[in-house]
């Protein structure tokens, strides 16, 4: 994530482009989840960690480089409100998006742990509800393990759903280049600021009348 985040951003500032780099991040977004939404209990940790990496470069990708497009858009004058919009609704969604995944993880979970302690003759509850699952007997703690490795791929399918989304939201975003100079519309007292090669014309002139007067 920090190497994507680093890395595009100093493309973009060199080639003043940046939706090539949001569209690529939002794309890895997907393939990543995708990939995750396949493990299972048995999936190889080495598997996992490729997958991770490759939705760590998304998200280095899409997610700084987004308040940079967000400033590029606005005057100066509005920078401020522009990114404290960006970090609020980002806020929003991630509360929204642990609260709906936890709670499909946790249903999830109850499902497969009832199921596996079923078959074991074991009815009444279910043991997914004991954080110390090392201190269940074995054939408990084997189905609990299991329902947790087995549930967690679901809730990486749905945030591929949602980064497909984040693609299409994305593409829609219109393509402007990077702005070279500062739009100083207006000083803060109201009234409209005179460009710096007028300025400094203006200054040379009373410049050459004072020295005429003397």
């Amino acid at each position: 994530m920090l190497i994507a985040s680093v890395g595009s951003g100093q493309l973009i500032t060199r080639f003043g482009k940046w939706k090539v780099f949001m569209v690529t991040g939002s794309s890895l977004l997907i393939a990543g989840f995708a990939l995750l939404g396949t493990i299972d209990h048995a999936t190889s940790l080495w598997w996992v960690s490729i997958f991770i990496l490759i939705v760590g470069l998304g998200t280095g990708m899409l997610m700084q480089n987004l308040v940079l497009v967000v400033q590029n858009t606005v005057s100066v004058q509005n920078i401020g409100a522009a990114s404290s919009n960006v970090a609020f609704f980002r806020t929003f969604g991630g509360a929204i998006g642990v609260s709906v995944l936890g709670s499909v993880l946790a249903t999830r979970v109850t499902d497969l742990s009832s199921g596996g302690l079923a078959r074991l003759g074991i009815t009444g509850g279910s043991a997914g509800g004991n954080l110390d699952i090392d201190s269940l007997p074995d054939p408990v703690e084997s189905i609990i393990r299991v329902a947790y490795g087995d549930a967690t791929g679901r809730i990486f399918l749905i945030a591929a759903a949602a980064a497909v989304v984040a693609l299409i939201a994305v593409s829609l975003l219109p393509n402007r280049p990077l702005r070279r100079t500062i739009d100083l519309d207006s000083t803060p007292d109201g009234t409209q600021s005179e460009p710096f090669g007028d300025s400094e014309s203006a200054d040379r002139d009373d410049n050459d009348r004072a020295t005429d007067k003397v």
